[in-house]
């Protein structure tokens, strides 16, 4: 069974997500305990599955949440940089392009998925699951490079350039 656990979300970042969805009044702990419950419930979900639709829908609903997470990233991301708007376009056009790439590296990984019947018939009743799994690997990459943004780079890194350091 594929394991899509999300690894455990840094406190910087929760307390960034808790901003942005405009729950500021939760504590800090709060934030991280509730980060915490959805890993588990998300682990829950893969130990009680018992069939493939049951796969299949804690694939896509992980690769749902961390899309969630990846969004609320980018959008503190453009936040912090709102004041420049050289900065802000090239943002925007890198994550435009790496969109555009992840849709492709899943069709180049099944390259036989142009239609539901076509990808049931070349990779069974397991596609939709690990379409997902694909996606995902690929999007928590991404967060993790968008985390970078966030979160900021240890200061002395002469190649930090716009993802700057923490606090900026």
């Amino acid at each position: 069974m594929q394991n899509f656990s999300r690894p455990h979300r840094n406190l910087q970042t929760v307390f960034a997500l808790v901003l942005l969805t405009g729950t500021a009044t939760a504590s800090l702990p709060v934030a991280a305990q509730n980060a915490a419950s959805q890993d588990a419930a998300s682990q829950d979900c893969w130990d009680k599955a018992t069939s493939q639709g049951a796969m299949t829908a804690c694939g896509l609903s992980e690769l749902d949440k961390a899309e969630m997470e990846m969004n609320a990233l980018y959008a503190i991301m453009l936040d912090k940089v709102r004041g420049d708007a050289d900065t802000v376009r090239k943002i925007r056009k890198a994550q435009e392009a790496w969109r555009a790439f992840r849709a492709a590296h899943a069709e180049a990984v099944f390259p036989k998925a142009d239609t539901q019947a076509g990808a049931r018939a070349e990779y069974g009743s397991s596609f939709p699951m690990c379409w997902a799994a694909v996606n995902m690997e690929l999007t928590e990459q991404r967060i993790a490079q968008l985390r970078e943004w966030v979160d900021g780079i240890p200061e002395g890194d002469v190649c930090a350039g716009s993802r700057g350091f923490p606090g900026n």
